[in-house]
């Protein structure tokens, strides 16, 4: 429900209270449905246009325009029609209402490019299932003309597969980097997995995972191992960001290609590592070190020296049975 008005104040000690927010929801709601009129049809205003059936009627309306209006749709227009599309509520989701979603989210892509996933949860209603999943990747890169794919991480450009050998070529650069450093290296996560269970790279993956064995110790030795890193490989002609605050794995660039560097710490028999959904559990080591190598696009590639039991710590007893919406955002159904 919206409020008609909402007024917000504070009181001091004295008993002196003192506005801090007034906001007329009448009004503002008002005006918005003025705003989409004017996409929709071209300069009409709610004043000069009598919708019968209230509000619903009213957004059924504009959609024919509003999905016409996305392909040059600004940010702002794109927020007004994101506020009316029922995202939230449990109204029907209509096809049209779909095709106003992907239209609106081709118009972001062609001003933002890739689209990471906290700005795509909001529309989980719009991709429920997995047809749902397929027909905007077929339709964006159809419209777009480049091959998007939808990962857990977002909606990007399928450049992984699409240009498998630099990659691969390009991980094995940095594994041995790491190991002429007298750091053990292996590819992990996500590339070890398509690695060894199907020999190529995951068709619905976004980017390349590296696992090495750093110097810390413990816990209080990893930033400065970290900082070690970034310097070497800054040194051999890399670009080096840190993922984010809090976080010890590194996004490492080379001219427009990218991996994921993540360090693995700790003494004895075992070693701490990042895990499902970033959180930072225990596993023995010799379950990762020492690696193994095996074929892999005309070269040989390090994984973790016991590959299945890191696979399944990783994923799961049900590794070996492809399911690329592991880990989903959202539920996704099979239809």
């Amino acid at each position: 429900c919206r409020s008609v008005s909402l007024l917000a104040e504070t009181c001091d000690a004295h008993g002196t209270w003192s506005r801090i927010y007034s906001r007329d929801g009448a009004a503002q709601f008002a005006a918005a449905c003025d705003e989409l009129l004017r996409l929709a049809s071209g300069g009409l205003s709610a004043t000069s246009v009598q919708i019968e059936g209230g509000f619903g009627s009213l957004r059924n309306a504009c959609k024919p325009g509003i999905l016409r209006h996305c392909q040059t749709a600004s940010i702002d227009e794109l927020r007004v029609i994101f506020e009316f599309l029922p995202l939230y509520s449990s109204e029907p989701f209509e096809i049209i209402d779909r095709q106003i979603v992907i239209a609106c989210i081709e118009r972001l892509m062609v001003i933002y490019g890739d689209l990471p996933m906290p700005y795509l949860v909001d529309f989980a209603r719009a991709f429920g299932t997995k047809q749902d999943i397929e027909l905007i990747e077929a339709t964006l890169s159809k419209n777009i003309g480049r091959q998007i794919v939808f990962t857990k991480h977002g909606l990007v450009e399928a450049k992984l597969r699409q240009n498998a050998a630099e990659y691969a070529s390009l991980m094995n650069e940095v594994i041995t980097l790491m190991k002429e450093t007298g750091r053990n290296a292996c590819a992990a996560y996500g590339t070890s997995l398509g690695i060894y269970r199907e020999g190529k790279f995951l068709a619905n993956d976004d980017d390349v995972d590296i696992l090495f064995e750093s110097m810390a110790s413990d816990d209080d030795a990893v930033e400065a191992e970290i900082a070690q890193v970034t310097k070497i490989l800054s040194a051999a002609g890399f670009t080096v960001n840190r993922a984010g605050q809090g976080l010890y794995n590194l996004h490492v660039f080379r001219d427009d290609k990218g991996i994921d560097l993540f360090p693995s710490w700790g003494s004895g028999e075992t070693v701490s590592l990042y895990m499902e959904e970033m959180n930072i559990r225990k596993l023995p080591r010799k379950t990762l070190f020492p690696t193994k190598n095996i074929p892999f696009m005309d070269m040989q590639v390090a994984i973790p020296g016991e590959i299945e039991k890191f696979l399944v710590a990783r994923y799961g007893a049900s590794w070996r049975v492809p399911d690329r919406f592991h880990e989903w955002p959202w539920q996704v159904l099979p239809s």
